[in-house]
């Protein structure tokens, strides 16, 4: 999975707001989908992405199950589609 093409993101402190110009929806990301969005951009996929992620996030849950919420999240909006 990549990142869809025609997505925007501002970032508003450590969350961030997706503008997706093909469906022209604004979508407010929490912090760890943010993260995982950007790092889905920079590495080119999920699994680079949630391997970064997994180091980088201190976080009260198990990183696995965040980072699993934060693409189900982006699936679900329609942010990563199939490469």
């Amino acid at each position: 999975m990549r990142a869809a093409s025609e997505i925007y993101v501002e970032w508003v402190g450590d969350e961030a707001v997706v503008l997706d110009a093909h469906t022209g929806k604004l979508h407010h990301l929490n912090r760890s989908a943010a993260l995982m969005l950007a790092l889905i951009q920079e590495t080119g996929g999920v699994e680079p992405a949630r391997r970064v992620l997994s180091e980088l996030l201190p976080s009260p849950k198990p990183p696995a199950e965040e980072i699993d919420e934060a693409v189900e999240l982006l699936l679900s909006n329609g942010l990563l589609v199939d490469a």
